[in-house]
């Protein structure tokens, strides 16, 4: 029995990267030059741990970026606002059949509040559980125990997609059931297996 049904933001329910390559593309900022960043301070901002407006500063100077920390944070956002809008009808349905919902994702703080408000996830799921609130991202074992222990539901009786095979290894090692998300007919598939 499944009692809810849990979604990774970035490559499942988002399409994913939008902003990495308007970086590259618009303002000649590339993924080698963003790295340490993103390996970094920003791992710290996806556990709650710092504020990214406050970490960014001294990297936006070494790529050459003109505009504030709040400029950048706001093309960020905008760019990566584009939701995968066949995923979450499969979302609307699940949830129409009587199963609740859940995003289960490794987010800093902005970006979370950003999702719930102003891209209404927080009317499209049941709830969300982010890195940022938590204090452990994917594929950390506290990640998933600690959304187990929120939901209050046996870990068995909880199914996770997300397109990343750590994430969803981690997931099972948790006692999640998990599946890898390769695509919508594939999550259809699932859904159809594990809620009939």
């Amino acid at each position: 029995m499944i009692r809810a049904v849990l979604f990774d933001v970035d490559g499942v329910v988002v399409h994913p990267w939008r902003f990495r390559s308007l970086l590259a593309l618009d303002y000649g900022i590339t993924p080698e030059m963003t790295a340490p960043f993103f390996r970094g301070p920003f791992l710290e901002c996806m556990q709650g741990r710092a504020n990214v407006i406050e970490v960014l500063p001294p990297f936006l100077a070494s790529w050459n970026w003109t505009g504030s920390a709040s400029d950048f944070m706001a093309k960020w956002l905008a760019a990566e606002n584009a939701p995968d809008h066949q995923v979450l009808a499969v979302v609307a349905a699940i949830r129409n059949g009587g199963v609740p919902c859940y995003l289960a994702s490794s987010q800093e703080r902005l970006r979370a509040q950003y999702l719930a408000s102003d891209m209404h996830f927080d009317q499209l799921f049941d709830g969300m559980f982010f890195s940022c609130d938590l204090g452990f991202a994917k594929p950390e074992e506290g990640f998933y125990r600690a959304i187990t222990r929120r939901l209050g539901y046996p870990e068995s009786e909880l199914l996770f997609f997300d397109d990343a095979l750590p994430n969803v290894a981690g997931a099972k090692a948790a006692g999640w059931r998990a599946e890898h998300f390769t695509g919508v007919d594939q999550l259809r598939q699932h859904i159809a297996q594990y809620l009939k």
